[in-house]
């Protein structure tokens, strides 16, 4: 059951072009699919942003793409890991997004709070 990712996190990020505060975001695990995880404000694009990510219930962290990013754009290529040291959970997320016209890299990092 991937509960332990559940919870609220802070978000440093480093893109290519577009310069991102520092946020948070919220991990929320489904009550009705194992394994299946919420990302709400993904790269700080908004709280109406969720993005679908999927715990293999061992190592990998997956986050299929594409996923929308509203009017802003798709998510079109991400790469996660994560750490687990006595329940404080660690993520860090490469993906590429696009606009439509351009896209960049960005690469956060969250920290549990």
């Amino acid at each position: 059951d991937a509960q332990f990712f559940a919870g609220q996190y802070d978000c440093t990020e480093v893109c290519q072009v577009s310069v991102v505060s520092p946020y948070t975001n919220d991990w929320t695990a489904s009550t009705t699919v194992n394994n299946d995880l919420n990302i709400n404000n993904f790269g700080g694009f908004g709280n109406t942003i969720d993005i679908d990510a999927d715990w293999n219930g061992s190592s990998t962290l997956t986050i299929t793409v594409p996923q929308t990013l509203g009017a802003t754009g798709s998510v079109i290529a991400c790469n996660a890991s994560y750490t687990n040291n006595a329940g404080d959970v660690s993520a860090t997320i490469v993906y590429t997004w696009d606009d439509g016209t351009s896209s960049e890299t960005c690469t956060t990092t969250a920290n549990e709070q």
